[in-house]
């Protein structure tokens, strides 16, 4: 590709890094009073901008992705896997997890970002994660749409995860062939954790669908030298800044990677793919600047999470000198194979994803392995085994190597190759019987992996999200109270502080307060509103406690849940007026 650029896409690609440049200075200059709505529409305009200034060339208007006119039919399978994985992704989804996965913050962020006008969106926020808010505001316009509820918070995260199944099937038509592209977009559809984290409200989703649309057109771009290409893969890698620390870290890491492998064994293309890699790099920079250059500017640390969590210098000292008979080694070989076995045969610690299976299902394991030792040998698929060994080596460097969440980032590549192993195996089929034999094993998949995520897996997790009383249950009853109601939740479990619950009360019905008592007795009458009616939601197998609030309070009939709980879950909504 030769450099072609005229005056006028020059002042378009200007205004594009002008706009970034603003955004910049709204976020970390005098100018940070600058209302975040017109901070988004410079961030979407400046995408745009690039777009036609650096990647539209006359007589290119599209990109060219190997098929033709015969081939049109493509469209309608990949609508057909969107819509399936949609469907997985939004069928019963704020019931079927009724509590909050870690989404009171973006609960919190919402509301910051409604209340303060002029909030900066891209200066970090969290304690322990440093984010942005751009997931926050997409969860923020569903809500305003669906409401302040758990289903609002969730949708982008649906819409995400189904695109990331379009963009993974986009990838395997890039680097193998339709049959592959195909099984591999219908895998990661049903994938058991894929689709999870696409179910909860976290922004640790949005990194796999840029990353992977970031690798997909740069194989494109190698294969067809053809300028939109570059541009959009390297809007796609700069996109990957804006979301969880572990696909900005991996991300930008894995195409150097990728780049380095590529032009080594293409050393005759070099010079014609230099002007590409330039518009790569470029867009990419530009797209990511103005978090670099706030961070820069407010001297915020680059990645909190990893500054706070990850082994230190002398950890790995230590691991590393000590002998092999040592609590130390056995500690170094174990957190160097569990993550390795977290996809094979080790279920996941955490309430993030748990379950009691690993990440994948024993009967794809070995197609997966398969894959992954095939891949070694394949040009394009080499990416793939690459894009895996970097994220577990990524998460080696962390306290906790093993954890599902951190490895949202590579599921594409993992359904990408359990499908290589699915198609390498079938090869050794007489061909009269392959077609038949893929399409029965790929439906048994589809079908076993979507019954043991929404059987057996949901029901194990929401008794590990919530092993004791439920109080979300609560919360999401006391939505529905009158406005003005002051809620009592008595005898709380220890994971639910008040300003936890109260933070899920201000998003989904800032009209009530609540408060947490341990007891009656520190229920103090006086100090409230005698207009105000109260809500108190009492353990199921407590019997004492109505009787005492009955001493001076009128109390309506007891008002049970219509969720499936046990009384030793269960809390019981009383409401009741002083005498």
């Amino acid at each position: 590709m030769r450099l072609t650029l005229s005056w006028k896409p020059l002042l378009i690609t200007l205004a594009g890094v002008g706009c970034f440049l603003l955004l910049a200075s709204a976020n970390a200059t005098p100018l940070e009073n600058t209302p975040h709505g017109l901070q988004f529409a410079l961030f979407y305009a400046g995408i745009l901008l690039l777009i036609i200034g650096l990647g539209i060339k006359t007589g290119e208007t599209h990109i060219r992705f190997g098929w033709n006119e015969a081939h049109r039919h493509e469209v309608f399978i990949v609508i057909g896997v969107f819509i399936l994985a949609l469907v997985l992704r939004l069928w019963q989804l704020a019931d079927r997890i009724r509590a909050p996965v870690d989404e009171v913050l973006p609960m919190t962020e919402i509301l910051a970002l409604w209340d303060n006008p002029n909030l900066p969106i891209i200066r970090q926020f969290g304690v322990i994660s440093s984010l942005t808010r751009l997931f926050a505001s997409w969860q923020g316009a569903s809500a305003a749409i669906f409401g302040h509820n758990l289903l609002a918070l969730r949708i982008p995260s649906a819409v995400i995860g189904s695109v990331t199944v379009a963009a993974t099937y986009f990838c395997g038509r890039v680097l193998f062939d339709r049959k592959t592209a195909l099984v591999g977009g219908l895998l990661l559809a049903t994938f058991p954790p894929h689709m999870h984290f696409s179910r909860i409200g976290i922004l640790s989703i949005g990194d796999p669908l840029f990353g992977t649309l970031a690798f997909a057109c740069l194989v494109l771009a190698f294969k067809h030298n053809q300028r939109l290409s570059w541009v959009f893969g390297g809007i796609a890698l700069g996109l990957t800044q804006y979301f969880y620390e572990g696909g900005r870290l991996l991300y930008p890491a894995f195409m150097l990677v990728v780049v380095i492998l590529t032009l080594l064994t293409n050393r005759a293309k070099i010079r014609e793919w230099t002007v590409g890699l330039s518009f790569y790099a470029l867009t990419a920079i530009v797209i990511a600047a103005p978090i670099y250059l706030t961070i820069a500017l407010l001297n915020d640390p680059f990645s909190t999470r990893m500054n706070t969590l990850a082994l230190s210098r002398n950890d790995w000292l230590v691991l590393l000198t000590s002998p092999p008979s040592s609590p130390a080694f056995d500690y170094l070989v174990r957190h160097t194979i569990d993550p390795l076995l977290l996809f094979i045969n080790r279920p996941d610690p955490t309430p993030y994803y748990g379950g009691a299976t690993a990440l994948i299902l024993i009967f794809l394991v070995p197609m997966f392995l398969v894959g992954l030792i095939a891949s070694l040998w394949n040009r394009h698929g080499r990416g793939l085994v690459v894009w895996f060994l970097l994220t577990w080596a990524g998460n080696l460097l962390m306290v906790d190597s093993a954890l599902a969440a951190r490895y949202v980032v590579v599921f594409p590549a993992v359904a990408l190759l359990m499908a290589v192993g699915i198609m390498r195996v079938s090869a050794w089929l007489p061909a009269k019987y392959r077609t038949g034999v893929i399409g029965i094993y790929l439906a048994f998949c589809l079908v076993t992996q979507t019954g043991y995520y929404f059987g057996p897996h949901l029901s194990a997790y929401m008794q590990t999200l919530v092993p004791g009383r439920d109080a979300y249950d609560a919360l999401l009853r006391a939505v529905d109270l009158p406005a003005g109601t002051s809620v009592y939740l008595v005898d709380p479990p220890s994971t639910v502080t008040e300003q936890y619950a109260g933070d899920i009360l201000r998003f989904m019905a800032a009209d009530k307060s609540i408060q947490l008592i341990g007891s009656p007795d520190t229920f103090n009458l006086s100090q409230e509103s005698s207009a105000a009616p109260y809500a108190f939601f009492i353990p199921a197998d407590d019997t004492q406690t109505p009787l005492l609030l009955k001493q001076s309070l009128n109390l309506d009939e007891p008002q049970f849940t219509t969720y499936p709980l046990s009384e030793a879950q269960a809390y019981v909504l009383y409401m009741g007026r002083p005498r």
